[in-house]
């Protein structure tokens, strides 16, 4: 760690300059040092030393890899805890499963041609290679900068959050249907770029994957032989589409709040609700999007451009951006005792917030409380007062 390798550098570079007449290098990257999950320094005196092949036994040397260096700052510590190992292991299988999804549609509808420059014209394919470009330029920028936690977590974030949750499941909607616009090629090509920036942090699973993908897609001869020696992506300025980020944002936050107030009031996934929107900027674009959204969301829509209330005792009212939507929950959804069961929640966690505010305003608890208990303490009021802010939403919703 930086306690001891910083007067070994010193050491080197005056060492060098005095012998040599100038430095050995010119930049070092320090890492922090690695801690027990309590903040503790890792020693064999104290018995709290993680052994690194047992863990990757269990875990995986790519998950090890990924979970150390995942959302940190050069210098900062990192706190190694099952919980941290895990979420980097469950990542490892969100790519590998995304890839067989990938793998399995390429053997089952047959490879297009042009996936290697596909023709980007459906608004789902035109967003997520957008999107894709903007994660391109911004792991480029952080690791120029040496910040290569901040460069995983884009990589994280797009193929776990976008690429998995929604542009997967957009793409099987339009395979099932026949529509026009196939979107395999844009499958395979965000897939493989995203292999090429996930690489230099995961190696052998991206490597796995990556030669796999292109036995079964076909290479030209000039293609690389192996993904170590591929070209690392860049930024295209002709990749960037806006207005299909806006779109699909609008889309992903709809059905987003709709899915919240269905889980909030324990609707079932496979009952279809009825839904009222009024968007008179975005009628046809919800038009065109009917289906996704009655397969996303469970709703069936009725359209209009028109401002008109269609609320009744049995809706929620959601407002998100461009569209109000009046969602009817149903005959058989009881709404008074929802709303009752969601109020006496919201007096609990109000109560729970307090009794924490309370303790953390008391100089006696945090001058003689250790750190760790402080913070976790005040993890705990934030959640709890995000929870209550979230109730006061929900609750505002109803008729």
């Amino acid at each position: 760690g930086y306690d001891i390798l910083f007067f070994w550098v010193a050491r080197m570079i005056m060492l060098g300059i005095e012998n040599m007449g100038n430095s050995p290098f010119h930049t070092v990257y320090l890492h922090g040092l690695v801690l027990d999950p309590e903040g503790i320094k890792m020693s064999k005196t104290k018995g709290n030393v993680l052994d690194p092949l047992e863990l990757i036994d269990e875990y995986g040397a790519d998950a090890i890899r990924f979970a150390l260096t995942t959302g940190t700052a050069a210098g900062n510590n990192v706190r190694m805890s099952e919980g941290r190992l895990e979420s980097s292991r469950n990542f490892a299988n969100k790519l590998w499963n995304s890839a067989r999804f990938v793998l399995t549609v390429i053997e089952r509808e047959g490879v297009r041609d042009n996936w290697m420059n596909p023709d980007v014209t459906h608004l789902h394919d035109r967003w997520i290679i957008s999107r894709l470009n903007t994660v391109t330029a911004e792991v480029n920028r952080h690791m120029e900068a040496f910040q290569f936690g901040d460069a995983q977590k884009e990589i994280h974030d797009f193929l776990w959050n976008e690429y998995c949750d929604w542009f997967i499941e957009l793409a099987k909607i339009r395979i099932a249907s026949g529509s026009e616009g196939n979107p395999i090629p844009v499958l395979i090509f965000t897939l493989e770029r995203t292999l090429r920036l996930l690489h230099p942090f995961m190696p052998f699973i991206t490597e796995e994957i990556w030669g796999i993908l292109c036995e079964s897609v076909g290479t030209p001869d000039d293609w690389e032989e192996a993904l170590i020696v591929s070209e690392y992506p860049v930024m295209r300025e002709d990749f960037y589409d806006i207005q299909s980020e806006e779109e699909m944002n609008l889309l992903f936050e709809l059905i987003g709040a709709i899915r919240n107030i269905r889980g909030e009031l324990r609707i079932k996934q496979n009952t279809k609700l009825n839904a009222s929107m009024i968007s008179p900027e975005y009628y046809q674009l919800l038009e065109d999007h009917k289906e996704i959204i009655l397969k996303l969301a469970g709703v069936d829509l009725s359209l209009s451009e028109a401002a008109q209330s269609n609320s009744n005792v049995n809706s929620v009212t959601l407002v998100t951006t461009g569209v109000t939507s009046y969602i009817d929950m149903g005959e058989g959804a009881d709404m008074a005792t929802e709303i009752s069961r969601l109020e006496e929640e919201k007096e609990e966690i109000s109560g729970h917030a307090i009794s924490l505010e309370k303790r953390l305003s008391n100089p006696g608890f945090v001058g003689n409380a250790p750190d760790d208990v402080i913070e976790k303490e005040r993890d705990r009021l934030k959640k709890a007062l995000e929870r209550v802010e979230r109730l006061d939403g929900i609750l505002s919703k109803f008729n």
